[in-house]
């Protein structure tokens, strides 16, 4: 797991992004917020601890609450789910470029997000992490 505590140097951070994500993104505020107290915590380190992920969520107000909704926080992938992954973003762009680079990007983001957020929530090794990111690397490029 990646090191990162909630200590003085980010607890600014933290109350930084919350705000934002309140002004700016109020539908992941409003999924954060109704997080049973122990995710709501982890939620609260992963913001503090990675500015990729609370960037993220501002530019996708939607993003927390499908990763939410769809249990991905707390499920692992595997190389071959990458891979029907970035097969339904090819199908769903009929063999246009650019709507399957634009898919193929959000996706991107969307398990990059969720990559780190199991990461640094503690629910995903070291290992398990690494993995899962040459997993998503090896699927997008194939499929690219």
């Amino acid at each position: 797991m990646a090191s990162c505590s909630l200590g003085p140097a980010t607890a600014g951070l933290l109350e930084r992004s919350l705000l934002a994500l309140e002004e700016r993104a109020p539908a992941s505020s409003l999924a954060l917020g109704s997080l049973p107290p122990r995710e709501r915590d982890a939620a609260h380190r992963v913001l503090a601890c990675s500015d990729f992920v609370a960037r993220s969520l501002l530019s996708r107000d939607g993003l927390l609450p499908e990763l939410i909704a769809d249990g991905s926080l707390k499920a692992s992938r595997s190389l071959d789910d990458y891979r029907r992954q970035v097969e339904e973003v090819a199908i769903a762009a009929a063999g246009e470029e650019a709507p399957f680079m634009a898919g193929l990007r959000r996706l991107r983001q969307k398990e990059m997000v969720r990559i780190a957020w199991r990461d640094l929530a503690g629910d995903a090794t070291t290992e398990q992490t690494l993995l899962e990111a040459s997993w998503f690397a090896e699927a997008a490029i194939a499929g690219a």
